[in-house]
């Protein structure tokens, strides 16, 4: 069931299902789909909720978000951030969050201690140990840096074109949840398991990276040569990070919180004793 909906929400709604799809299976998306069970079932149905948030059908996505939730309630948070990520921001809500975020820094206390009160099971555990991923950190700048460039004004106009941006519903809902989730990865450290909030948020970069590969325009360069193009390169130059993350992930994959592997492979660890140290085969 969670990969019937990651696979139609990312056939209905990406610019480039087969980009999605190397996304999806490189980045761990699929494989610790088989470590945290409930969690990614609740993550699938929100990225299968966004057809419904761009398509303005409100009741619809509520009705799914609050069936997902049934599996984990974390997903009742999509509620307010999806919506929130497809209104048109003004310089006022900026601010407003800009203060928030440095309120956190003063009130992490009273903020855990809410936490606790909605996660219970969460309090003399391991996650109280908060942490964030500089990883994710990169990749929300990565994504937010491409949609700001792809969408850049002209030299004396505005330095980006925000009703164009606005008017591509998927880019612009990505660019607000990865800055969210960059300020959430920032400011929100302290959080236990803070990563499970932002994955809510950073799962649009399956949607918003093939998006920008489409907006590349398709022309020869000098430095390509004639049977290549700029879009095939950026693709390439993804794909490739991609499979670096992959090996990098599944170097800790028999460890403690993914334990995807049943043991240690040759590839990435070393391998055994085939024999005893009295000699003769254990």
């Amino acid at each position: 069931v969670t990969i019937a909906l990651f696979m139609a929400a990312l056939y209905e709604l990406s610019e480039d299902f087969t980009l999605s799809f190397i996304m999806f299976m490189l980045l761990g998306y699929y494989f610790q789909s088989l470590s945290t069970v409930r969690y990614y079932l609740a993550l699938a149905v929100a990225i299968y909720s966004m057809r419904f948030v761009l398509r303005r059908d409100w009741p619809r996505f509520v009705v799914t978000v609050c069936l997902g939730a049934l599996f984990h309630r974390s997903l009742l948070l999509v509620l307010v951030m999806y919506p929130l990520a497809q209104l048109r921001w003004r310089r006022w809500m900026y601010a407003g969050v800009g203060m928030l975020c440095v309120l956190s820094l003063f009130i992490r206390e009273e903020l855990l201690e809410l936490v606790l009160r909605l996660y219970p099971t969460y309090a003399d555990t391991a996650y109280l140990s908060g942490g964030t991923s500089l990883v994710a950190i990169a990749r929300c700048v990565l994504v937010i840096a491409a949609i700001l460039f792809i969408y850049r004004g002209k030299k004396g106009g505005h330095l980006i074109r925000w009703d164009r941006l606005y008017n591509d519903r998927v880019l612009y809902m990505s660019l607000i949840c990865n800055m969210l989730a960059l300020l959430l990865y920032t400011f929100g450290s302290f959080l236990p398991t803070v990563s499970r909030i932002a994955y809510y948020l950073t799962v649009t970069q399956l949607l918003a990276v093939p998006a920008l590969v489409c907006r590349i325009p398709v022309t020869e360069t000098f430095f390509l040569g004639k049977n290549r193009n700029l879009r095939t390169a950026v693709k390439s130059v993804i794909v490739a990070g991609c499979l670096v993350y992959f090996v990098m992930y599944m170097r800790g994959a028999a460890g403690p919180g993914v334990r995807i592997l049943p043991y240690q492979t040759f590839l990435f660890h070393e391998l055994p004793p085939m024999v005893s140290d009295r000699g003769g085969t254990p």
